[in-house]
C-alpha cells in the first residue's frame, strides 16, 4: 500500500466516524477530513465501502431504529 493509499483510507476513516457520530453535512464532513468537495468524498467512499455516505448514514440509522 502506498502512503497515498494509507492516507486515503485514514481519511475515510475519520469520515465514516462523523457519519456515525454527527448530523453534519456530507459537504462539512469533505471539508474537516480534507477533501475539496463532496462529490470527491462521495466517490472514494463508495469505492472503499460500496456505498455513499448518505446510504451508509441512512442505513447506520436504520440498524439503531431497531
Amino acid at each position: 500500500m502506498t502512503a497515498r493509499w494509507a492516507l486515503r483510507n485514514i481519511k475515510l476513516q475519520h469520515a465514516r466516524n462523523y457519519l456515525l457520530n454527527t448530523d453534519y453535512k456530507i459537504s462539512q464532513i469533505a471539508e474537516l477530513v480534507g477533501y475539496q468537495s463532496a462529490d470527491y468524498l462521495s466517490r472514494a467512499f463508495k469505492e472503499l465501502y460500496g456505498m455513499s455516505p448518505s446510504e451508509y448514514r441512512k442505513q447506520i440509522q436504520k440498524e439503531e431504529q431497531k
